[in-house]
């Protein structure tokens, strides 16, 4: 599950500056994007010396499936809440085709659609993850009880645009599909033009179906 532990903080860091809409979860919205493998302690999506690339998650899932997710964040004051909810709407052994809608405030977004690419590496902006603290906890969520593997990490974002430090915990668990997410819990401080922005995130699956 390495995978996604930090791509939430990232997430948080990049809707923060600009990509609006909401949180997508694991599944995320948009593009065309790939998913090779992200792990903790690593830079921009290198592996870090780890021995192997994790299993990419996006493998075990099936067409139809299906994850909703409910965001609330307050950013610099400013409260917002949203829902999203990501369907695989394809699947062949070299890509996977994801379908998300983002709702914020009552009004359905345009949907978004996402090809991720199996056998192509993670492409992200220039970032460092570090775990911090793991460890294991069983969450009610969704009707649901959920047995999670949990991590505290720290992502750092420094390059010319920003400047951004995300202490972040994210609940884990094999049973969910379409990266596992439970729960995702995030504080970033970000620097943009000489103005500190400081955010809070809670993301947490409301549903998951086929």
């Amino acid at each position: 599950m390495k995978i996604v532990s930090g791509i939430c903080a990232l997430a948080l860091v990049l809707c923060v500056s600009g990509c609006g809409g909401g949180a997508g979860g694991a599944g995320g919205a948009g593009g065309t994007s790939s998913a090779g493998g992200a792990s903790a302690k690593t830079t921009g999506g290198d592996t870090g010396g780890a021995p192997s690339a994790p299993q990419n998650p996006y493998k075990k899932a099936t067409v139809g499936q299906w994850t909703e997710y409910r965001t609330v964040s307050d950013s610099a004051g400013t409260k917002s809440e949203s829902k999203s909810k990501t369907t695989v709407a394809a699947k062949d052994d070299k890509s996977i085709t994801l379908k998300t809608v983002v709702e914020v405030a009552g009004t359905k977004m345009p949907e978004q659609t996402n090809v991720i690419k199996f056998d192509e590496p993670v492409k992200t902006p220039e970032y460092k993850t570090e775990e911090l603290e793991k460890g294991s906890e069983t969450l009610a969520v969704a009707g649901k009880s959920f047995a999670c593997h949990w991590v505290k990490s720290k992502t750092v974002i420094d390059n010319a645009q920003m400047k951004s430090t995300t202490l972040s915990k994210d609940w884990l668990c094999d049973d969910v599909p379409l990266g596992g997410v439970v729960k995702s819990e995030s504080t970033s401080t970000m620097v943009m033009n000489g103005t500190e922005i400081k955010t809070v995130m809670t993301m947490e699956l409301v549903g998951t179906g086929q």
